[in-house]
């Protein structure tokens, strides 16, 4: 597995079709696999997003105006799933499989405002009893570089981290 480039992004809802198409045709330029918080979707809409990038996806939805979050794998990757957790309150999605032969764990956590101890320590249970592999975990919560596109693209701005993990990935 080589360099695989990483993009988060807290999209705080993309129901309005435009903005939908506009940050999905940005986030498939820069990235191999795309991590989605606050999609506000529900699961169809969810789906279309695979079929507007031609990607695979894993997705959690709560309500159509609250939460959810996505993992948008680029069909070039070869990804095979072996596992999919889904929270059913739509704040994160699992994923196990392999890229080239290499176990690899894809997390992706929407922590909202006022989420109590109990929602952290699940996650955190479910790293340390699911894990197997590589762990690439996204959260809105922690960014590491954060672009925003609102007044370059004329929508609600989003906020989007980018960064690349090489074969030395974090190893839980």
């Amino acid at each position: 597995m080589g360099a695989l480039k990483i993009v988060t992004a807290n999209v705080n809802g993309i129901n309005n079709l435009i903005k939908r198409k506009k940050i999905m045709q940005i986030l498939k330029k820069i990235g191999d696999i795309i991590f989605i918080q606050e999609t506000h979707l529900c699961k169809e809409e969810h789906e279309k997003l695979g079929k507007l990038i031609g990607a695979q996806i894993f997705a959690t939805s709560y309500t159509s105006a609250k939460r959810g979050v996505t993992v948008l794998l680029n069909n070039s990757l070869g990804f095979v799933k072996d596992k999919c957790i889904r929270d059913r309150e739509g704040r994160y999605v699992f994923v196990q499989g392999e890229i080239d032969a290499q176990a690899v764990t894809l997390i992706n956590v929407y922590n909202p405002p006022g989420e109590d101890v109990a929602f952290m320590k699940r996650i955190l249970h479910l790293l340390m009893s699911e894990t197997r592999s590589h762990v690439h975990l996204s959260t809105s919560t922690f960014p590491l570089r954060i672009l925003s596109y609102s007044s370059r693209f004329g929508f609600s701005s989003f906020i989007m981290s980018v960064f690349v993990i090489y074969d030395t990935a974090y190893t839980v």
